[in-house]
């Protein structure tokens, strides 16, 4: 039931997830953070990672649609890139569920 979503041109919502990341971590030594940048790997303590979430529901008006949407997609939140929360707010905003595809066994 996975679906790949297609990346938005000059997308607004990846703009705006990497200013929150840019704001939260501030101050830090976490080099340039970018849609490809791992959660996990930008050091972020809970109380940042609900900030973070948070943050981004609020702005969008997602309730904690987005949560559900992380923990559907069956991964830690820290393997998460920056582009998979975006992603995950345009599908949410186009009413799809994303979900990650369960490992063939052959």
């Amino acid at each position: 039931m996975a679906t790949v979503p297609v990346r938005h041109p000059d997308d607004e919502v990846l703009a705006h997830v990497l200013a929150i990341l840019e704001e939260v971590t501030s101050g830090w030594d976490v080099g340039t953070i970018s849609s490809e940048s791992r959660l996990g790997d930008l050091h972020l303590e809970s109380i940042n990672l609900v900030y973070f979430i948070a943050e981004i529901q609020q702005s969008y008006g997602l309730e904690n649609r987005l949560v559900a949407q992380i923990r559907s997609f069956g991964r830690p939140l820290g393997e998460l890139r920056v582009a998979d929360i975006a992603d995950f707010v345009h599908a949410i905003r186009d009413g799809q569920d994303i979900r990650r595809e369960a490992p063939r066994h052959e």
